[in-house]
């Protein structure tokens, strides 16, 4: 056979063809079994050369690609060029030492009567920030800002080429995101207030870096960042953060306490030290490691006689190896110490709060517009909370300033000092629970119980909010009314289980189910009471064979505070809050409908699916986690609104400083339950004031309507309720999860929201709930549910939807046209 280097001869392989034979080049003749070598060599040669053929495409083809992406690279980066000189504006050019950073976000309210706004309130971002020249800024506070955010910030020119590209190839293959911004780049960001988060924004944010460094000396730009970086508490640049934190000045710091605030700048809300010391401490290690390591690099190049390494120059001369050892060997131990440091706060009177400490709605705005901020203009939290301290931004919201001012002097004020005769709150001790011989939760002495309440109107807008009981200490602090979530007992029935069921015509004001247990629990398990009693036969005294019904396990569920009632209308069950009927209903309606009703018509989100589509969570209240006090309220409104569902919101639009509307509130209400099921669910629930639990609600002759809950081991206590102006849900417990409340006679809950609501409906006129026109009142029998006939021998009125009445009594004999009475006759 041949090899490769014989390729070029190929060409003569047509001679070989003779079927006869040829000679070779000595003139012999070839036989068969010598022409087949032949034979091979030539169809080597074809493969060969078919390969060669194979590998000039392939090469052809990858050099038209490789000039395509040449050619459509250059157009590319021309026209990002353009496109980016086009973005570029003369903040290119910033003049760092006149910084105009300081702008006031103002909120307003409106007032009643003229319906005009006015200031409610101003969110003072510039009066914690000092200004610090660099010459007093110590090195170790600059070593913590390049450990912390920016490493090689001595020798890049205003852009970390390598993290970039590292950042962008996260983005685009997945895996966890790290920040490839530059500390000029951060500065950038923090005086332009361009935090979108858009690519156009990061290539305009990457010129401007670059355009800033040909200005300004590295010096200049770590002024200007460590006096702009966030470090939380509205607390701007690392002069007011040792205030704030430390009661120093920032040349008075030490390591430790230098990479503690810049610990912070990463995420205010998670690392500041205030309520987060040990996450910042995680984090301030971190930042001590990496200063370390450029510590540690820095030296070693002095051993080596470097001038310069990725950190920056090399200050100092060459050192021995002793020398290095030596020093090696103290920087260690120096870091060791940091890290091992126990911080001291100690804040300084000057910078502990402003001079006015926002109240409990404040603070939810501001929750909220950065929230929507985040989720509908796509900002960075730290950005949406950056804008609203320092955008100059208008927020419009819909406080009622004399409901907020009568929920802090109830919640707050009268707290501060107790005293009984303006207090809403009743003195109480708290002890150990005792549930069957077996003592839960702990004493808590003589510590009261929290609360919380929100009131809003019956079109979504928040007109107050307590977010707790006593003294308010300090800003954007933990809100009970909005951030907490609790067991609701059986203030959920109503949203969870009746309306609906109302709705779909399953049960009616006169339904009538038995008071007996749904079922029995056995080993743990849930057994229908049709599956778990049995018939069998037992002898009695006298000998006689007679039948008697058993059930396996222990009844479920049980009622508060009594069992077996016999039949019970649906008004009934509601009044006394009966837990049997309750969960009887759910079994006609489904776990899966009222958890969907509650999530998508109601939007209540903190449903966990994997527990809460259940019987006791459902129709008793008894979630794995729970719902707040906001989120009730709202769910509410729709019995005294004509079954619509506003979204709760506390502002009705955000206007940046340009005059331009960045936000605004969804009014669009979502119709959740027909008009008819509204009005029955609020006559059903007014007969809870009227004559059941929540009796200690009565507002006088305005009409109330609302309902009770209590959590397992009262740890959770609710009242919800309405009158034709507002919606109010009030929660009370301790905010121990293990600890309970004391049975009180009468029941707090229904005794406070009047105390509150009575104030607030003050010079309000009475008016009714609206109606729908489709809802009429007749008598029914007491013992079938069914509309009355004469011959009834005991009735009630009812109030029914026209559309869906319950059939006439045939258990007693007469006529059968029922009468009609009036709503005025009542």
């Amino acid at each position: 056979m041949g090899s490769y280097n014989n390729l070029p001869e190929r060409s003569r392989r047509p001679v070989n063809r003779n079927p006869q034979g040829s000679r070779n080049q000595a003139g012999n003749q070839n036989n068969t079994n010598q022409s087949r070598p032949s034979r091979n060599k030539r169809s080597s040669a074809s493969v060969m050369r078919g390969v060669k053929g194979t590998f000039s495409i392939i090469g052809k083809t990858f050099v038209t690609i490789f000039l395509i992406m040449v050619i459509t690279g250059s157009i590319v980066a021309s026209v990002m060029t353009v496109y980016i000189v086009n973005f570029l504006d003369d903040q290119t050019e910033f003049d760092l030492r006149n910084l105009e950073l300081n702008y006031t976000t103002t909120l307003y309210a409106k007032n009643a009567e003229s319906g005009e706004d006015y200031p409610l309130q101003v969110i003072k971002g510039n009066e914690n920030r000092i200004w610090v020249d660099f010459d007093k800024i110590p090195k170790q506070m600059q070593l913590a800002a390049m450990a912390a955010e920016d490493k090689r910030f001595q020798t890049h020119q205003g852009v970390d080429w390598k993290m970039t590209f590292k950042a962008f190839l996260k983005m685009v293959f997945g895996g966890e995101t790290t920040g490839g911004s530059t500390i000029t780049q951060q500065l950038i960001k923090n005086i332009s207030g361009d935090k979108q988060v858009r690519i156009d924004r990061k290539l305009r944010e990457i010129f401007r870096a670059l355009a800033l460094e040909k200005e300004y000396s590295k010096d200049d730009i770590m002024e200007a960042y460590l006096n702009t970086a966030t470090t939380g508490n509205n607390v701007y640049g690392v002069q007011a953060a040792a205030n704030l934190f430390f009661d120093k000045n920032v040349d008075e710091l030490d390591t430790a306490e230098s990479a503690a605030i810049i610990a912070i700048t990463q995420n205010p809300s998670k690392y500041e030290l205030l309520n987060h010391e040990e996450r910042n401490r995680e984090r301030r290690a971190y930042v001590l490691n990496n200063m370390l390591d450029i510590e540690l690099t820095q030296l070693k190049a002095r051993l080596d006689g470097k001038a310069k390494t990725e950190y920056g120059p090399v200050v100092g001369g060459k050192i021995s190896k002793s020398e290095y050892e030596a020093e090696k060997s103290k920087l260690k131990q120096h870091y060791d110490a940091a890290r091992q440091q126990q911080l001291v706060i100690k804040t300084s009177t000057a910078q502990k709060t402003r001079s006015e400490t926002y109240t409990y709605f404040v603070d939810y705005v501001i929750e909220e517009v950065i929230a929507d901020m985040c989720s509908q203009l796509g900002y960075e939290k730290q950005a949406a909370w950056d804008l609203v301290y320092n955008g100059g931004l208008s927020i419009y919201t819909t406080v009622d300033e004399k409901i907020q001012d009568i929920l802090d002097e109830k919640f707050i004020t009268n707290e501060i000092q107790y005293n009984p005769q303006k207090s809403i709150f009743q003195k109480v001790t708290g002890y150990y629970i005792t549930n069957g011989g077996k003592s839960y939760g702990q004493s808590l002495g003589d510590k009261q119980p929290q609360s919380a309440m929100v009131i809003m109107d019956y079109e979504g807008n928040i007109r107050g909010i307590a977010g707790g009981r006593g003294e308010k200490t300090g800003d954007r602090t933990f809100n009970l009314a909005t951030d907490g979530v609790r067991q609701t007992g059986s203030s959920i029935k109503p949203i969870s289980v009746y309306a609906p069921a109302i709705d779909l015509d399953l049960v009616h004001w006169s339904y009538l189910t038995d008071d007996s247990p749904f079922g029995y629990l056995v080993n743990g398990q849930l057994v229908r009471a049709s599956d778990a009693v049995k018939t069998v036969q037992e002898t009695d005294e006298e000998g006689n064979v007679v039948e008697k019904r058993v059930a396996a396990g222990t009844p479920w569920p049980t009622n508060y505070d009594y069992n077996g009632q016999g039949r019970l209308t649906i008004d009934r069950a509601i009044q006394n809050s009966v837990n049997t009927i309750a969960v009887k209903t759910l079994d006609m309606l489904t776990p899966q409908v009222a958890y969907d009703f509650l999530k998508n018509n109601l939007g209540i989100n903190s449903l966990n699916p994997d527990h809460d589509i259940d019987y006791s969570p459902l129709a008793l209240g008894g979630m794995s986690g729970g719902i707040s006090v906001l989120d009730m309220t709202a769910a509410y409104q729709i019995f005294g609104n004509g079954g619509l569902y506003y979204e709760p919101h506390s502002y009705t639009k955000v206007v940046d400083n340009q005059g331009n509307v960045l936000l605004e509130a969804n009014d669009v209400p979502r119709r959740v339950i027909s008009e008819d099921t509204a009005e029955v669910m609020n006559k059903l629930l007014q007969s809870v004031v009227s004559g059941g639990t929540g009796a200690a609600a009565r507002l006088g002759n305005l009409p109330t309507m609302g309902k009770t809950g209590t959590s397992s081991m009262d740890k959770d206590q609710w009242f919800i309720g309405g009158t034709p102006y507002y919606v109010s849900a009030l929660w009370f417990g301790y905010d121990k999860e293990n600890a309970g409340i004391p049975h009180y006679n009468p029941y707090p809950p229904p005794q406070i929201w009047k105390r509150v609501m009575t104030d607030v409906s003050k010079g309000q006129p009475n008016k009714a709930f609206p109606t729908s026109g489709n809802v009429v009142q007749k008598a029914y029998c007491t013992e079938t549910g069914d509309l009355a006939t004469p011959s009834c021998p005991k009735t009630a009125m009812g109030w029914y939807k026209e559309s869906s009445l319950p059939g006439n009594c045939t258990l007693h004999s007469g006529a059968i046209e029922s009468e009609e009475i009036s709503e005025e006759e009542e």
